[in-house]
């Protein structure tokens, strides 16, 4: 799942480039808790940036978000992707986003029963999401097994909150 219309054609390239076209579908738009259409902020206007978000225009950290572009776009669960387009439900889960990460999970609760391992990047300074997505994921039969922190983002500033979290059932 791809939603930015900036770095799509950078991993249409990568996929290529990979030999990789025929083992995966990219689904050019974002994953959210229901379906609807909602603009989708980003952050900066250059191909490969991060810092976008789906629905409100707030950052990583559930501040507002300063947005240099935005579009309206279809959105979708992951609940409701796999019961209307037939896909098979998925045993991991890798979840990168900008900060709705749990709004996400809150959209794959009938899919999480069948999920075996989760990978997701937790902000432990946004306290709101950080809570919801151990409510949501202990509720779903996970324990969290690791945390781990990139040296690369440990000592910087603005990101030193940041960890991947890996869960398992």
């Amino acid at each position: 799942f791809e939603p930015s219309v900036l770095n799509l054609e950078l991993l249409v390239k990568n996929i290529h480039h990979n030999s990789l076209s025929n083992k995966i579908n990219l689904i050019p738009f974002p994953l959210f808790e229901d379906i609807s259409i909602k603009s989708f902020y980003l952050s900066d206007d250059e191909r490969g940036s991060a810092l976008s978000n789906f629905g409100e225009s707030l950052n990583h950290d559930g501040e507002p978000m300063e947005s240099k572009l935005s579009y309206k776009t279809f959105g979708s669960s992951i609940d409701s992707i796999i019961d209307k387009l037939k896909f098979e439900p998925p045993h991991y889960i890798k979840l990168d986003v900008d900060g709705i990460e749990h709004l996400i999970l809150k959209g794959a609760m009938e899919t999480l029963k069948n999920v075996e391992s989760i990978l997701l990047e937790v902000n432990a300074n946004y306290k709101s999401q950080s809570e919801e997505i151990n409510r949501i994921l202990t509720l779903s039969g996970f324990k969290l097994k690791e945390i781990r922190q990139s040296e690369f983002i440990k000592d910087s500033i603005g990101f030193s909150a940041f960890s991947n979290q890996i869960w398992i059932k």
